[in-house]
């Protein structure tokens, strides 16, 4: 597998709704920092969707 920078990207973001201690370590320890607030919005399911 590739690295990020021999594929030619400058950033990977990983967003979780995970807040486990542990599995928040683990990608700390993968060298991921948490610096961002993400804020998401989903469209409502349509009638025939449901």
């Amino acid at each position: 597998m590739l690295s990020f920078r021999e594929a030619g990207c400058y950033k990977v973001m990983l967003m979780t709704g995970a807040q486990d201690a542990g599995t928040l370590r683990f990608y700390q320890r993968c060298g991921f920092i948490s610096q961002k607030t993400a804020f998401e919005r989903r469209r409502q399911p349509m009638r025939d969707e449901r």
